[in-house]
């Protein structure tokens, strides 16, 4: 399984990608929205766990919604 984590908090983002790391489990951070927005139009990822505190949050959420 594969899990993007999208969050600019670094001790937020630590805790989830330690939750997540698990066998058969491959974890990709970014802090980035633009960049995780770019990840994601490259890669497939099973999830994605956004924080909704980035500045442009609500327009990853939109565009993976559309998608």
């Amino acid at each position: 399984m594969r899990v993007l984590i999208v969050e600019d908090d670094p001790l937020q983002a630590d805790v989830l990608f330690h939750a997540f790391r698990k066998p058969g489990y491959t974890v990709t951070h970014e802090n980035n929205g633009k960049r995780a927005d770019n990840l994601l139009a490259v890669h497939e990822f099973d999830a994605v766990i956004l924080g909704m505190g980035l500045p442009d949050g609500a327009d990853i959420l939109r565009h993976l919604r559309h998608c």
